[in-house]
């Protein structure tokens, strides 16, 4: 057990999200990379061994460059040297990690005009990102978070075009300064068309690395995008077998995994939803499950997804 509710990070602080880095991975140090942990009332901590002893661990509270006690941290990920976090009341926050990391020294924490807060045009204080990831290298990096929000003077998410490399200033080079903007070419009366708010209420979003990208919400709500977010259309998702209609689902998460150079997207939900795709969601096929199997409105919701495979070596059974 990791545990991290002592001292500065205190109990009721409930870690939210967790990423990895591989970066930086510096020769005879022994660094293997760096963790990250986010959580309620802006809590951050991160260790270049994961180890569980919380020693090992830099627990940062000092995030008054955009969080506090009402800006709970959601979510995590990692682009390059940059560490990117999202959560509550509009803040999208980042740092840089020099290669040279050690633990007991704090990041430094991000707000310029590159990241979005309450004056922000785009924003306000209900904005609520829930979900963030990054995918891609170099020029063709792209950050995506998505937000659950019911007001229609909103958009549900914000990319950038990030050349996020060490040595760059922090945040990356964001479309010739633009910093956060809402996505282009988003379908007719879905996210980025304020004609009906419920629509922006996204929960996941994820990639494959390779300029494929998925979004999910509520509704029955799936895009996927196969150009790094240039566009986006809707996906047609199968009924849940016992009936429920796909469109009747809230999706909670989506997953991409290759497995023996098989692409596979997975998308779960609400009473048991489970489907899977291998050709970048033009085709989806349901699974049913326990869960799903034991009917609708019985709260055995799938709240995350992982997928693994194992490998048959010659030989083994």
């Amino acid at each position: 057990t990791l545990d991290l509710d002592g001292g500065d990070w205190d109990t009721g602080k409930a870690p939210n999200d967790v990423a990895y880095s591989s970066f930086p991975s510096v020769a005879g140090t022994g660094k293997s990379g760096i963790w990250a942990i986010v959580g309620r009332s802006g809590r951050v901590a991160y260790s270049s061994t994961g180890s569980a002893a919380e020693a090992d661990w830099e627990i940062d509270t000092a995030t008054d460059a955009g969080f506090a006690g009402n800006r709970h941290i959601e979510a995590v990920a990692f682009s390059g040297s940059h560490i990117f976090v999202a959560g509550s009341r509009t803040r999208i926050v980042s740092a840089s990690i020099p290669s040279d990391w050690a633990h007991g020294t704090n990041l430094n924490w991000d707000t310029t005009e590159k990241a979005l807060d309450e004056n922000d045009s785009n924003g306000n204080s209900q904005f609520g990102w829930s979900r963030i990831a990054a995918g891609g290298t170099g020029a063709n990096t792209r950050i995506f978070t998505v937000a659950n929000s019911n007001r229609d003077t909103n958009f549900p998410m914000f990319a950038t075009g990030s050349n996020a490399v060490e040595g760059d200033p922090c945040c990356g080079d964001y479309s010739s300064g633009r910093g956060w903007q809402d996505i282009h070419g988003a379908p007719a009366g879905t996210f980025g068309d304020n004609t009906n708010a419920t629509k922006r209420k996204m929960n996941d979003v994820h990639t494959d690395g390779n300029g494929n990208w998925m979004i999910a919400g509520t509704d029955g709500v799936a895009y996927r995008s196969t150009d790094n977010g240039a566009t986006w259309s809707a996906m047609t998702l199968p009924n849940n077998d016992n009936g429920q209609a796909a469109g009747d689902c809230t999706f909670n998460c989506i997953y991409f995994a290759d497995i023996d150079g098989t692409a596979t997207w997975a998308i779960g939900g609400e009473d048991g939803y489970l489907a899977t795709s291998t050709d970048i969601g033009a085709n989806w096929t349901f699974r049913g499950n326990p869960w799903s199997e034991a009917g609708t409105g019985v709260n055995y919701h799938i709240f995350g997804l992982a997928l693994n495979y194992v490998k048959r070596h010659p030989g083994v059974t």
